[in-house]
């Protein structure tokens, strides 16, 4: 009875590894490299080529990629007031209420993010942020 009840829990194991394998896979395809960016950089602004933000100036910390997500802290010092703008994918069925957009096809939503109090711009100042760019 003994040997009946062990090849029992062993087909059972068996028959729950062969229903669970394909999961484990299934979860492990859908994971996402993760990387670490650390740098201290100067970086000059130069103009914007957002369309409808030519009279901006511009000085990308993090260029967008698609499928890629950036979170981390932003500490900036600059010579003048800056705004600071993450960019986000936009999901289907998603109405943002600013877009940015280079070419006119591929859009992300725009965030507007004011260190020095409500719409204020800061000549400095520090940030976590998660975001495309």
């Amino acid at each position: 009875m003994n040997k009946t009840v062990i090849a029992g829990i062993a087909a059972g194991v068996l028959v729950l590894g062969l229903i669970l394998a394909p999961l484990s896979i299934d979860q492990f395809a859908a994971a996402k490299r993760i990387e670490r960016i650390v740098t201290t950089q100067q970086i000059e602004s130069s103009q914007d080529p957002g369309q409808g933000h030519q009279a901006h100036q511009l000085a990308l910390i993090l260029p967008p990629k698609d499928g890629v997500v950036y979170s981390g802290r932003l500490t900036y010092s600059a010579t003048q007031p800056v705004e600071v703008v993450v960019l986000q994918d936009i999901k289907p069925g998603d109405t943002p209420a600013k877009t940015y957009t280079i070419d006119g096809e591929k859009k992300w939503a725009l965030t507007l993010i004011f260190l020095g109090g409500e719409k204020t711009p800061s000549a400095s100042g520090s940030i976590s942020f998660a975001g495309a760019a």
